[in-house]
């Protein structure tokens, strides 16, 4: 059997890729405010005058790393949507899925709750850059305003990241967070009789991503 040689990428891509993922471990294990450019490189093993080799400040390395989450729940969560799903069903499998993602990494899990505002559907609304425009759409469609959008995306933010935060500390688990999706579908008035269905729907979905029960390790914070 012939195997196929796999691609190495590049020395300077790998550098780059190396100081992203200690600014994520920095930051999910200390704190955005501790992820200064002396820490993260400490953590990476790299010197400080490399960093500007590759990035121009510390909130351009911020950036990568809310881009690096962004790219994965992209393709783990929504590039695995099933297809033809009502738009409470769709922003149902995301919130969950979004949830199954972060307790499935918890280091990245813990990077979000950190960096907070950046989260990874919200990207501005173009469709050649937008990763999430589905989402978007579907929330629309629920509020019946196109004006109300970003009040939309800042509610599901809000509960999606407080909700990550409880599940990682184990303070919730797999059936709060399905009552906490069915609560915030209410918030978005979707009628009674279209919740269940939905939720249920999620929880199918967020069963085919799981490769761990939806139940972090504990990490104190």
């Amino acid at each position: 059997m012939v195997q196929v040689p796999v691609a190495i990428p590049p020395k300077r891509e790998r550098t780059r890729s190396a100081i992203i993922a200690a600014a994520i471990a920095v930051i999910a294990e200390h704190g955005l405010e501790a992820a200064n450019i002396d820490a993260l490189m400490h953590s990476a093993g790299m010197s400080r005058g490399t960093f500007y080799n590759y990035f121009p400040s510390r909130d351009a390395v911020l950036w990568a790393v809310v881009d690096h989450i962004c790219e994965r729940v992209a393709s783990e969560v929504a590039g695995r949507l099933p297809d033809d799903l009502g738009p409470e069903a769709l922003v149902a499998c995301m919130i969950l899925g979004f949830l199954q993602f972060g307790s499935n990494n918890p280091e990245l899990g813990w990077a979000q709750v950190h960096i907070g505002g950046g989260t990874p559907w919200l990207v501005p609304d173009d469709p050649a850059i937008n990763r999430f425009q589905n989402l978007n759409a579907a929330l629309s469609q629920l509020l019946g305003d196109d004006a109300a959008l970003a009040l939309g995306i800042a509610y599901i933010e809000g509960v999606a990241l407080m909700a990550l935060r409880r599940l990682l500390e184990q303070r919730i688990a797999g059936d709060d967070v399905a009552r906490l999706v069915a609560f915030t579908l209410r918030g978005l008035d979707v009628p009674r009789q279209r919740i269940a269905p939905a939720v249920e729907v999620a929880r199918r979905f967020a069963e085919t991503l799981r490769h761990r029960p939806l139940q972090a390790q504990t990490r104190e914070r």
